[in-house]
């Protein structure tokens, strides 16, 4: 029988990291680029669902697009498929209620993560921001994306530049049991396949009480790089221990290029915040080059042979309040693909020197990242 209402998932506090089986095989991969890439590839698999299609994502808002995966969510709970989706109460705020109620009695499974309360305002500004898009033991789809009108070429002229990822064999049943962490199902276990696949791929999960699982990796990775470090990220506030990071590998003579938002972003006063540390940045021989053409909404790490695509942001605030789940793959091919593609975001975008020509921009940067510095130095004093 249909279930007729929201089931409310609220924070589980887990004592140990997620690990799953570490390291796993991967029998096939796809960079897909943009959402005409993608959204095609997302939407073909849903059609041949068989078995299940578990979503958790943030970003939902009512729109063309989202009617587009209505339709497919319910033909496939029509043929008996179990479909859930799993949304984040504040990413959702433009998920209208008419969506969920057609949802809700066409037979697909609906979860609100941890609605907001006005009761419960320290437990209510913990956020799910991961995204993940299973179908039945095959598929598993990671990167930045939501299902909102912005991610689709075809819906929006300035649509965000975004890229995700496509993979199959085990590291898929790796993803549901993530899946099944934040909406517990003891009836289901995901089932593993084998594979004979080269490239090896894990996940990298954080929450509240393990915040720095990705940027503990990826400073991992950027101790051991021999050539380059290439970072794209829409909201680039990063910790001192990345900056230093960053500036340690340059030191070293590796290529190390930051890839972030220019005049297109959906937060505009943060660019203002990632300018402050930029002088600081560039003194080091970082290359840093802001985005033209519209907002970069990406999330994707490179450093030489190591990818991770998924949903964490290099900002604090995402660090230490989100849930969020990045996909690794460590594999000569895909490498070489993120390169090339990465060359081609390069092109389009202007690289910031220093000093600045607008002196009064830098001023306020600055003053910026005094203020900010001040900050983490008293939040340092707390957590001790």
């Amino acid at each position: 029988m249909p279930r007729h209402s929201i089931e409310s998932l609220r924070p589980v506090w887990h004592p140990d990291p997620f690990v799953g089986a570490g390291w796993v095989g991967v029998d096939h991969y796809a960079l897909l680029i943009n959402g005409d890439q993608f959204f095609t590839e997302i939407f073909s698999c849903l059609r041949k669902a068989r078995k299940r299609i578990w979503i958790e994502i943030y970003l939902v808002e009512s729109g063309q697009l989202l009617h587009q995966l209505i339709e497919h969510l319910l033909h496939a709970a029509q043929q008996g498929v179990d479909v859930r989706l799993c949304f984040d109460s504040v990413g959702s705020l433009g998920f209208k209620s008419q969506d969920r109620r057609r949802l809700l009695h066409g037979g697909v499974r609906l979860a609100e993560y941890n609605p907001w309360h006005w009761l419960r305002p320290f437990t209510s500004l913990l956020r799910n921001h991961r995204k993940m898009i299973i179908v039945d033991d095959q598929w598993v789809f990671v990167g930045g994306a939501g299902f909102a009108d912005d991610f689709d070429p075809s819906l929006q002229h300035m649509h965000w530049r975004e890229t995700m990822l496509q993979l199959s064999g085990p590291i898929v049943a790796e993803w549901s049991k993530l899946f099944l962490q934040t909406w517990p199902d003891p009836a289901t276990q995901p089932e593993a396949l084998r594979t004979s696949g080269q490239p090896i791929a894990r996940i990298v999960a954080s929450d509240v009480l393990h915040p720095l699982q990705v940027s503990r990796s990826l400073l991992a990775e950027m101790r051991a790089a021999q050539q380059r470090i290439w970072i794209a990220t829409p909201y680039f506030i990063p910790p001192r221990r990345l900056r230093r990071g960053l500036k340690k590998a340059a030191r070293r003579g590796i290529d190390v290029r930051l890839l972030i938002p220019g005049p297109h972003q959906d937060h505009p006063w943060l660019r203002w915040f990632s300018q402050s540390f930029y002088s600081g940045l560039i003194r080091n021989n970082i290359a840093i080059y802001e985005y033209q053409p519209r907002f970069i909404h990406m999330k994707v790490l490179l450093c030489d042979h190591w990818v991770s695509i998924g949903s964490s942001n290099l900002d604090r605030w995402g660090m230490f309040w989100n849930q969020e789940a990045n996909q690794e793959v460590r594999d000569i091919h895909l490498a070489d693909q993120v390169h090339a593609m990465l060359e081609k975001d390069f092109v389009q975008a202007r690289r910031i020197v220093y000093p600045s020509p607008h002196a009064g921009i830098w001023i306020l940067a600055i003053l910026l990242q005094w203020v900010v510095r001040k900050m983490e130095r008293l939040r340092d004093r707390i957590s001790r």
